[in-house]
């Protein structure tokens, strides 16, 4: 059996954890032949290894953090069966990753259900929202086939006080966003941590209808990917601070400082000992699990921290779904989640919108001062703004399928709003240039298809190939048509077999034009065609509109009023005005503003009274039948 593509996959997705020639432990347990362990520096021999000795193991992993170059020795490139040594936290050279794991509550040894899998992916575009407001970078998101999965690149030492440092930041989301459904694992903070292997089977319990076995897989990396700097780590998670005071949550797990020693004295818990714990938190370790009364081996707790943020739980498996929240409704049941009044607190739909639409990236154009939505659609991602039908359906999408209850327009509004503010104020980053059917990287362009894949097309010295990333960001005006599939090499001089042209200058004048069409960042000439009529000069700008800039209208009438040739403008990449007679003076002027790159002036809305300033480039081109214009821009 070829298996060629799921090699492809799992090499891709270690390439986005894993820097070149790192080294690597594979690990499959529970086997027929035991522990199945080796170490890797070369992808491709992980990949193999790991698709030849999965079979029907539970889940395949991978050591997160990199190991010591020794450790190769052991298994070099290869695995073996019956393996007794594995990875220790001492074989790990450093910390890349704050690795953050959402898993569904259920019972043991079975796979998550669709909705119980989807409460995972919400909460992790949650907590992902909630740490972005903090100044944190944007992490790599992950499906891990039961739950959710947020990787947060760190460049940190292998010591102690990293090791405290990764758990108090897991301990402090934990008792912010974990809930009865959805709990943030907080056991993965040591070094040597195992982590699901990307595009292998999470395989927990029988493959059914309900519980069905999914591949684990990378469903976001941003570009770049930015490390948290230590500072920033302390200064939001290390004394707890910031994570704790922006807490949202009712009752005994609000910031009200309750004195946790008098309350578990009140409802009769017994105390064995009290004692200080990391930074200040005071930890009282009780006689009897409250939950379970046979766990009398003080396994149970309930910590308090400088804040009056309060955690509790009891470390044995039957007790693992046990928290503060279920110990203060087993004593004062109803009281939980009421507010002052006593009232039930409920979230507004456009509360419940926010936490849906959290699942996407939201990025202030750094020329428009728009903000666009980035989001997973069908295993690609789009961009849309937030004041487009696309972005407004998608969260309607999403919230009936989650509520199965028509989304409001006005609560759509008010989230949309929200997401709005938050970009603009919190967007810590989140700046960037949102294209239109070209774009600049760093070793080339990029070409956006426009097709319902949003497949894009990189383009650099060496040629032209697919581009396997999602950056840069592309947005899509409503006339914008696909471009049909390219087929690689191709041969641009074929053109000229569909043109009449004067003579050789001219031909290589519309090659050259048409070829700096797809650099963005320079100014552009405007095209001028001229012919008597019948000349086919629209024919041949319908052929060159489609080449580079596919439209439902392809030849454009030339808007009379600034303020649409302005709108105009913006919205169409490679703008084709047909049958002109004459320029004035202002329609000239903007013209040669969006040739060479300018400041143009729009309004937002034609019901609003501010107005937009856009630093655009546009490739322009005209077409009139010998027509003497009036302030001509420059032309060829």
């Amino acid at each position: 059996m070829d298996f060629s593509k799921e090699r492809e996959v799992i090499v891709k997705a270690l390439g986005q954890v894993k820097m070149l020639n790192e080294v690597t432990e594979l690990r499959i347990m529970n086997t027929n032949k035991g522990t199945v362990s080796g170490y890797f520096n070369q992808l491709d021999d992980l990949a193999q290894n790991a698709i030849q000795n999965a079979k029907n193991a539970p889940g395949v992993y991978f050591t997160l953090n990199p190991v010591k170059k020794e450790l190769l020795a052991r298994a070099s490139n290869h695995v073996l069966q019956w393996s007794k040594h594995t990875t220790t936290d001492d074989d790990i050279e450093c910390r890349r990753w704050v690795p953050l794991d959402f898993d569904p509550v259920r019972p043991a040894g079975i796979s998550s259900t669709d909705t119980e899998h989807e409460e995972a992916m919400v909460l992790a575009g949650k907590v992902k929202a909630y740490l972005t407001g903090l100044g944190f970078p944007a992490p790599i998101q992950a499906d891990s086939g039961n739950g959710a999965h947020l990787l947060y690149r760190i460049d940190l030492p292998n010591n102690d006080e990293s090791r405290e440092l990764v758990k108090d930041i897991l301990e402090a989301l934990d008792s912010l966003f974990s809930n009865n459904k959805v709990k943030i694992d907080t056991s993965v903070y040591n070094a040597a941590r195992i982590w699901k292997l990307y595009g292998t089977v999470a395989r927990k319990g029988d493959n059914t209808p309900d519980r069905p076995h999914r591949y684990a897989k990378v469903l976001k990396v941003p570009s770049p990917l930015e490390t948290v700097s230590e500072k920033l780590l302390k200064s939001s998670v290390g004394k707890k601070e910031s994570l704790i005071s922006s807490s949202k949550l009712k009752g005994p797990v609000s910031n009200q400082k309750i004195d946790v020693e008098a309350w578990l004295q009140k409802h009769g818990i017994e105390i064995a000992r009290s004692e200080p714990w990391n930074n200040g938190s005071t930890k009282y370790v009780l006689k009897t699990c409250p939950w379970n009364s046979d766990h009398t081996d003080k396994a149970a707790y309930v910590i308090q921290f400088p804040t009056g943020l309060i955690k509790a739980g009891c470390h044995h498996d039957s007790c693992s779904n046990e928290t503060w929240r279920t110990l203060w409704n087993k004593y004062e049941p109803g009281s939980i989640s009421s507010t002052i009044s006593g009232k039930p607190e409920k979230m507004s739909q456009a509360d419940e919108l926010v936490l849906i639409g959290s699942e996407a990236e939201y990025y202030l154009d750094t020329e428009s001062k728009e903000v666009f939505a980035c989001f997973e659609n069908q295993r690609h991602y789009e961009t849309w703004n937030l004041r487009s039908l696309e972005f407004q359906q998608w969260l309607r999408y999403l919230y009936h399928r989650k509520f199965k209850k028509t989304a409001k327009t006005e609560a759509i509004n008010q989230a949309s709003l929200y997401f709005e503010s938050q970009a603009m104020y919190e967007g810590n980053g989140h700046y960037q240039t949102i294209n239109l059917r070209a774009a600049k990287s760093p070793d080339g362009y990029c070409y956006d298809l426009t097709n319902a894949k949003w497949d894009k097309i990189k383009i650099t010295a060496s040629g032209c190939a697919r581009l396997n990333t999602d950056a840069p960001l592309f947005f899509r005006s409503s006339s914008a048509k696909a471009q049909p599939d390219p087929l690689f090499p191709g041969d641009v001089r074929l053109l000229l077999n569909h043109v009449h042209l004067r003579n050789q200058q001219d031909e290589i004048l519309l090659l050259v034009y048409l070829i700096t069409c797809l650099i963005p960042d320079i100014s552009h000439v405007v095209l001028v065609l001229n012919g008597e009529k019948g000349a086919a000069k629209s024919t041949t700008m319908r052929m060159l509109k489609k080449i580079i800039d596919p439209s439902k209208i392809e030849l454009l009438v030339l808007p009379k009023t600034i303020d649409n040739l302005a709108v105009t403008l913006t919205q169409n990449y490679m703008p084709c005005f047909d049958n002109l007679g004459a320029l004035t003076k202002e329609q000239s002027n903007l013209l040669c503003v969006a040739s060479t790159g300018g400041g143009i002036s729009k309004r937002r809305l034609y019901t609003d009274a501010d107005d937009v300033v856009l630093d655009i480039k546009r490739c322009v081109a005209l077409n009139g039948c010998n027509c003497q214009l009036k302030n001509p821009p420059h032309s060829h």
